[in-house]
């Protein structure tokens, strides 16, 4: 199973997190970070996202139905069990269908999915600047531990 790990989306249901390592550091960010220039973007977000829609949607229908987004499920609790990362820990559920399908139709489609993501950059650029970098982190962040 390929790595998986834009799934930090679920970041967005995450409690505050404490210090030790920079931001621009992590494993998590470098992912979505897809220029390498130390911030992210929400067009690298939606970019990100839809590289996961296809992945995942098996026939190209524009949406995960029951038995792709169970393969999404299980991809993100293999990367959980793997990494053990606040972040891929928090993936599992905070990309359930119960979060990211809003019209709750069984389906999540590429506009939920991004839609999703557009909610979690608008809490991650806590200074509203447009981007995603450690101006909105000052302290760094530790994405292994839970505090």
């Amino acid at each position: 199973m390929p790595r998986l790990l834009p799934f930090v989306l679920a970041a967005a249901l995450a409690a505050p997190f404490s210090a030790s390592v920079a931001l621009a550091e992590t494993a998590e960010f470098r992912l979505w970070d897809l220029d390498q220039d130390k911030r992210v973007t929400l067009a690298e977000i939606e970019n990100r996202l839809l590289a996961v829609m296809a992945q995942f949607d098996k026939d190209g229908d524009g949406a995960l139905n029951n038995e792709e987004y169970d393969a999404f499920d299980a991809a993100r609790e293999a990367e959980a069990k793997e990494h053990n990362t606040s972040l891929s820990l928090r993936a599992v559920g905070g990309l359930s269908r119960g979060n990211v399908d809003s019209n709750f139709d069984g389906m999540v489609t590429r506009e939920e999915l991004l839609e999703a993501g557009r909610r979690w950059f608008m809490q991650m650029d806590r200074n509203g600047d447009g981007q995603i970098d450690a101006n909105d982190f000052p302290n760094a962040l530790d994405f292994t531990k839970d505090n």
